[in-house]
């Protein structure tokens, strides 16, 4: 029997409606759950054909080849992407759905120029505001360090940190392990929020390190114009 606790978990995200569709019944069986995942596997086949996104023209970041792109885990995120699979170590035990997924937001300077507020916005107080909403969204919200202070990551400032969530899905408990990092870009501030069960940390927690580690912010058109005008300018003398 595949593990209801963390199918849930994938429910959560992939298939929000389902309980309103069921009039309410939280009850599944093994049948459901099989009904699902060929929903599931149908999922990652049109993703995979599916236009990867525009999220190329603005930043790099290195995606673990396992996880495939997705629309459903936020829908103001440029980037998102899963890893969902059933593992069964033998035919005695019982099976385990691994999860880890990550998302990318992006905001432009540019648009926020025209927000009514005295917030001066830098990485480290636009942190604040992403952490704060986590919190109400989740029951429980612990930050790993308290007062995260801001450090480069590839020559842009960032704020670091991770974190312990916990929420009720269908009556059941569950805990999240996230690894997030604000990050501010020269166009832009981005998000970069990936998370897993609480329980298989050790299985993701390098991935997770290694994606926001990758991340680069690129050019935009103006800069590559502007450089190309240095260029020409030196060239001329």
């Amino acid at each position: 029997m595949r593990n209801p606790i963390n199918y849930i978990f994938v429910l959560t995200f992939l298939f929000l409606g389902l309980s309103a569709c069921n009039g309410g019944d939280t009850s599944a069986d093994d049948n459901d759950f099989d009904a699902l995942y060929e929903q599931l596997d149908t999922l990652k086949e049109e993703l995979a054909l599916s236009d990867e996104g525009n999220w190329r023209n603005f930043f790099q970041i290195k995606v673990p080849e396992p996880m495939f792109e997705m629309d459903q885990l936020n829908p103001e995120a440029i980037a998102q992407y899963g890893y969902i699979e059933e593992v069964q170590e033998d035919s005695a035990a019982e099976a385990e759905v691994l999860e880890h997924y990550l998302i990318v937001m992006m905001e432009e300077k540019a648009e926020m120029e025209n927000y009514q507020t005295d917030i001066e916005w830098d990485a480290l107080s636009y942190y604040h505001n992403v952490t704060q909403s986590l919190r109400e969204s989740k029951d429980e919200f612990d930050e790993v360090i308290d007062d995260p202070e801001m450090t480069l990551l590839n020559g842009l400032n960032s704020v670091q940190n991770e974190a312990i969530a916990g929420m009720r899905v269908r009556g059941e408990w569950i805990e999240l392990f996230y690894e997030l990092a604000i990050v501010e870009g020269d166009h832009a501030f981005y998000q970069i929020i990936t998370w897993c069960p609480k329980e298989q940390r050790e299985i993701f927690e390098t991935d997770m390190e290694l994606i926001i580690k990758s991340f680069k912010e690129k050019a935009s058109d103006a800069d590559h114009v502007h450089d190309h005008d240095a260029h020409d300018h030196d060239h001329d003398h």
